[in-house]
């Protein structure tokens, strides 16, 4: 395995003061990874180990999804979604990434680049699904 590829695992906490699991591996500008909704962080490893010749990826378990435990599923609201991306770029210490996401992920994606644009380089979409607003999302739940 090329040394850029070598994963490490670990946890942040969210802006609710719950904590989120994430992967990360290679070097060089950030790039975060969103799954789609079923799978978990580790559905896009054979994308991120490709990126990670040239770029730092992370790749966040959505909460609910994999490690990252859903306390109470009517308060996840798109919103909270898209600032947990921002508290891992916090936690991460990096100031900007490009963001990319697939099915629920781009959803995501989409929010958090209508959230803090300044923040994200470049968005990426693979998979779009339709984008509802919380309170649709909130009927949905």
């Amino acid at each position: 395995m090329h040394p850029n590829n070598d994963q490490k695992e670990f946890d942040f906490r969210g802006r609710d003061g719950h904590t989120l699991f994430a992967s990360m591996l290679g070097s060089g500008p950030f790039i975060v990874l969103l799954h789609g909704g079923g799978p978990d962080r580790r559905s896009l490893l054979p994308l991120a180990r490709r990126l990670a010749e040239r770029f730092t990826v992370a790749l966040p378990d959505i909460r609910g999804y994999g490690a990252s435990i859903c306390v109470g599923p009517g308060r996840h609201t798109w919103h909270q979604y898209a600032d947990e991306v921002f508290a891992l770029l916090d936690h991460l210490g990096a100031p900007s990434a490009a963001l990319g996401g697939a099915g629920l992920g781009s959803t995501i994606t989409l929010r958090a680049g209508l959230l803090a644009p300044k923040r994200l380089r470049a968005l990426v979409l693979m998979g779009v699904e339709d984008i509802e607003d919380d309170a649709a999302k909130a009927v949905e739940t």
